[in-house]
């Protein structure tokens, strides 16, 4: 690091060596402030150092520059301290921006060290600066309280704010991620809050915000350098950095010759460096870069080299270099995770289930699994022998209430069926009973058929592939991003499904840009490597190119033939087509429907790979399963069909989901809004400031020429056009390639754009009539903007003038509140909630299905399922509480119903103690000190897993003793005497029970039929 300040030029740095000169800066600084010109290249840069050194990052793009709330100047100036350095990023055209800048005339310090400042006094002051006050915060300027937890929204972090008090002084301050609630890593030292209401504004340009002392780097000397008015002025009390100079000379130049060494980067590293050190004997020091802090050990214990010199850094770099001025050789350990064997490991399917239960409203329909349908009306507490417990109201026809224990919730579960068909059942008569016999009738027939088509999965032999690991680590070096964990988990578990010789059958659920394509591709270099054909079918000739040229990509360095089929395939290309393939020699074949045809016979084909599965009608599909036969067959979807989803949540499909959005990604912002003018133009305005482009949705093609005009007369100097799917071929692609190329602004279409258009530059979607669009085609199109680094909008529009249906209005809602990045299985069940499970089980069944609800049959189909292969279902445990505790969650301590309901929902299904300790870990952080009332609902959780780990189905809980029966012994039970009537009592005697028999015969004397053990003697 330079000793003065000035400006100072670096050549030849790569992400690696400029990460270290950071590294270097963070040695004795806490800020660096980066303006950049090639975001993505940055980004590498900084993903290195943050995983070296845990980083605040802040990336001002356009939309936080264009955003009405000071960001700008707060992070640049911000006096809200972490213990993380912090960095900074700004796209260097936005060096002599202008801003409008907040002069704020107080504030409110609160200090970590001096705990200065009470909860009351903090919420009076959060109430005269402003704020909002919110049971849970969503977004800035607003803030929430919650027992001793505070939650507040900055407009100037990226994170909101959690502060927890003990005894009115602050405890501690940590940021929190908003879609989890949980709290993140970030302990904050001390906290300015000021006025969010503008008062006395000045307009400053943001390199006249930069403070004495800075560090500020430049990725390019091209357009700003010390021949700059503004670079000499900030220099002269400030470091400035141009880190790859390309027309810098002189004194001022440091020039780190950096050389790539021929090597093969699948060897071990140690064997690497050995290689290396012959030719480069005078290297004194070596830096290993390693994938995780656990192949630090790996090396270390095989390092016999001659060099004393050695230093560790996480990387996901896969070239091995060295700086030859440095004389300090870097060796890439990448080979370590990118290994094939590593990803053959049998992985455990995950079976899903319905358990949507945190949104419940009030007289939504819920299914009780005795009673059957009914009403819910709202939590209730009541108080019986002074003891006070909360009830769910339910409410059945003839207005018939049931109060069912919060503690038996799990016999409630929320209804999914048609609603059109819904009756409330009658406590007073066997409606119900009779119902579930129709359904269990329908679950067994299923239940058959679905086994028998496992049983010929698993009997139909398909290919194993081999595996060639050189092959595999060469092709997948060539992803340019970093793959997510649940990316690298479906990947696996790809990999897994194509070693065994039985045909693969998986369902890859992953979001919109979340990288299944790169999934895909895998799989399909996998197979075309080991000699047998792939092909891949798409619904839109548009995400056919759009794959091509991905493909075409990836695949330049191997000898692989790749073609396309679809509509615009001409007949004699077509033909040569059908015979190259029957000869093999087109080796990947991506296409439409088209490839389904009569003439084309594939010799060798051995992997399927459907993508946007849900878009394809009955005809295809029968065509697919006709040729998928001993294939390997994989499915992608953002949004699973119904009857995927069935089989997925049954266990019986694979299913991968990525929900881990790829690190750059921001979430959606969705406004729902009447159609005028305004809101048109200001949307638009906003797009176009920051350079993006924009996509108008109007799905009516009689129309559509009619809004391009009043688009034109909105915006007559700003370039357009039309695309629909009644234009000519040649046209649609024309009008295409201007709006990707950026030679037109906005797109006015149809949903012929809903899959396969991938503009990064595109992020403002309006959609015209929203309320026409089905769930899953408005999650489709809302994807197709905010797909890189720079955050999406989506304006769903609905007519002005115009009544909605109910369905309308809950999926528009739907997508606004699917608004977190990931949410596609999540919507998929909305899905099937709202279009009462659709066409899921065929007409012939799904009348019996919808009079029990969705849920309760899937319950039913998978007890069929259990029966058929002899592994009975778990017992299902019967517990009666009249104990001397209170069972309930306090209303001071969650005051929203619909909150509670959820927690007391989770409490019920816990399995673990592992998910105890995560419950109580979640309640302390969002809510702060767990009080006794929810300590005993965890101690009556804990009860049942020690209940069914010992085989107990019967237990009641009375203040004077507890009685329960044995499982295997049905006409015996277990009379406890003087016991104390306490939950943890309980808990604690069942705990010393490891053997029951032998528990019996020790402690418990046998009187008619009956077990008699004194508590206070085991106790």
């Amino acid at each position: 690091m330079p000793k003065e300040n000035g400006v100072h030029y670096f050549s030849g740095l790569n992400q690696i060596a400029e990460g270290l000169l950071f590294l270097d800066i963070f040695q004795k600084n806490n800020r660096i402030i980066y303006f950049t010109n090639d975001a993505k290249s940055t980004k590498k840069t900084i993903d290195f150092v943050d995983k070296n050194q845990k980083l605040d990052i802040y990336y001002l793009d356009e939309t936080t520059l264009n955003d009405p709330l000071d960001l700008t100047y707060h992070n640049i100036q911000s006096k809200n301290t972490t213990k993380f350095k912090s960095i900074i990023i700004i796209d260097e055209k936005n060096f002599n921006k202008e801003i409008n800048l907040d002069l704020k005339d107080s504030n409110l310090e609160i200090n970590l060290k001096n705990k200065n400042v009470g909860l009351d006094e903090l919420v009076i002051k959060l109430n005269e600066f402003g704020y909002k006050k919110k049971e849970f915060i969503e977004s800035s300027g607003q803030f929430s309280v919650r027992g001793s937890v505070v939650d507040i929204y900055l407009s100037e972090i990226k994170n909101p704010i959690r502060i927890q008090f003990f005894k009115e002084k602050v405890k501690s301050i940590n940021s929190f991620d908003i879609s989890t609630m949980k709290s993140l890593d970030r302990e904050y030292k001390s906290i300015s809050l000021s006025s969010i209401e503008k008062k006395n504004t000045i307009r400053k340009k943001i390199n006249e915000l930069i403070p004495d002392n800075s560090h500020v780097f430049f990725n390019s000397d091209l357009k700003w350098n010390d021949s700059n008015a503004e670079i000499k002025e900030i220099s002269k009390k400030s470091y400035i950095y141009f880190s790859n100079s390309i027309i810098k000379r002189g004194a001022n130049l440091t020039n780190l010759k950096i050389i790539y060494p021929t090597i093969d980067e699948t060897l071990s590293p140690i064997r690497k460096a050995l290689l290396i050190l012959k030719n480069h004997k005078s290297i004194n020091k070596i830096c290993f870069l390693v994938n995780k802090e656990e192949d630090i050990e790996v090396i270390k214990k095989e390092y016999d080299l001659p060099i004393a010199q050695i230093e560790f850094f996480i990387s996901s770099n896969t070239r091995s270099f060295l700086i030859d001025k440095e004389n300090v050789l870097f060796i890439s350990h990448n080979s370590i995770n990118k290994q094939p064997t590593d990803k053959f490991q049998e992985l455990n399917k995950s079976v899903y289930k319905l358990k949507n239960f945190s949104d419940l409203s009030m007289n939504d329909y819920i299914v009780h699994k005795t009673f059957g349908i009914c009403l819910y009306k709202g939590l209730i507490e009541k108080s019986i022998d002074d003891i006070t417990i909360e009830f769910v109201k339910c409410e059945f026809s003839q207005k018939d209430l049931l109060l069912i224990p919060s503690f038996k919730i799990e016999l409630l579960q929320k209804y999914i069926g048609s609603r059109s068909e819904i009756e409330i059942d009658c406590l007073r008569n066997k409606t119900w009973s009779t119902k579930v016999k129709k359904a269990k009738k329908v679950a067994e027939r299923v239940a058959k058929e679905i086994l028998s088509l496992y049983a010929k999965r698993k009997v139909v032999r398909g290919s194993s592939f081999e595996f060639n690991n050189n092959e595999i680590a060469q092709f997948e070096s060539g992803f340019e991003f970093e793959e997510t964990i649940d990316q690298m988990k479906a990947i696996n578990e790809v990999y897994a499904d194509m070693k065994k010789p039985n045909p693969m059958d998986r369902l890859i659920c992953g979001d919109v840009g979340f990288g299944k394509t790169e999934i895909a591709l895998r799989a399909s270099f996998l197979a075309a490597m080991n000699a047998k054909q792939v092909v891949i079918i798409a619904p839109t000739t548009i995400l056919v190119n759009q794959h091509l040229s991905t493909f075409l990509e990836r695949f330049r360095k191997f000898p692989l033939r790749i073609e396309s089929l679809s509509r615009n395939t001409t007949k004699k290309a077509f033909d040569q087509m059908v015979k190259d393939l029957a000869d093999s020699k087109i080796d990947i074949l991506i296409g439409t429907h088209r490839v389904l045809n009569e003439k084309i016979n594939f010799k060798n084909l051995g992997l399927i790979i459907v993508d946007e599965e849900h878009k394809f009608g009955v005809k295809h599909k029968e065509k697919i399963k006709h040729i998928r036969m001993g294939v390997d067959y994989l499915a992608l979807s953002a949004t699973p069909i119904p009857r995927t989803l069935q089989l997925s949540l049954s266990g019986i499909k694979d299913i991968s989901t990525i929900s881990t959005p790829p690190v750059d990604r921001f979430s959606i912002e969705t406004i729902i809004s009447k159609f005028n003018k305004n809101i048109v133009k200001k949307a638009i305005d906003f797009e176009l400031k920051r350079d993006g482009r924009v996509f108008f949705i109007h799905n009516e093609i009689k129309t559509i020429n009619k809004m391009h005009e009043l688009l034109i007369e909105i915006f007559p100097n700003t370039k357009m056009s039309v695309v629909h799917g009644q234009m000519k071929p040649e046209k649609i692609e024309k009008n295409l390639s201007n709006f990707i190329n950026g030679e037109i602004s906005i797109l006015i279409t149809t949903t012929i754009i809903e899959s396969g258009i991938d503009i990064k530059e595109a992020n403002t979607i309006i959609i015209n009539n929203a309320n026409k669009f089905g769930l899953s085609d408005l999650y489709q199109i809302r994807g197709r903007v905010g797909r890189g680094n720079v955050k999406g909008y989506a304006y769903l529009l609905i007519p002005e003038n115009k009544d909605m249906s109910i369905n309308a209005g809950k999926r528009l809602t739907a997508i606004k509140r699917l608004s977190k990045l990931g949410t596609g299985f999540n919507l998929a069940l909305e899905d099937l909630e709202i279009r009462g499970a659709g066409n899921l089980f065929g007409t012939e069944q799904s009348g019996n299905i919808y009079e029990v609800g969705v849920e309760f049959y899937l319950q039913l189909l998978e007890d069929e399922i259990r029966k058929i292969n002899k592994t009975l279902p778990d017992e299902v445990l019967n517990m009666e509480i009249n104990s001397k505790d209170k069972i309930n969650i306090p209303t001071s301590y969650i005051s929203s119903a619909e909150k509670r309901m959820h927690y007391y929902k989770r409490l019920s299904g816990i399995e673990t103690k592992n998910e105890i300790l995560e419950l109580i870990e979640e309640l302390l952080d969002l809510f702060g000190q767990v009080p006794d009332e929810i300590l005993t609902l965890i101690k009556l959780a804990e009860l049942k897993i020690k209940l069914k780990e010992i085989k107990l189905s019967n237990l009641t809980i009375n203040r004077t003793n507890m009685v329960f029966k044995l499982t295997e012994l049905k006409n015996i039970d277990v009379y406890v005497k003087n016991f104390s009537g306490k939950i943890k009592d309980a808990n604690a005697f069942f705990n010393k029970i490891t053997n029951l028999t032998m528990f019996l015969k020790n402690n418990g004397n046998l009187s008619n039929n009956r077990f008699i053990i004194d508590f206070n003697k085991c106790i």
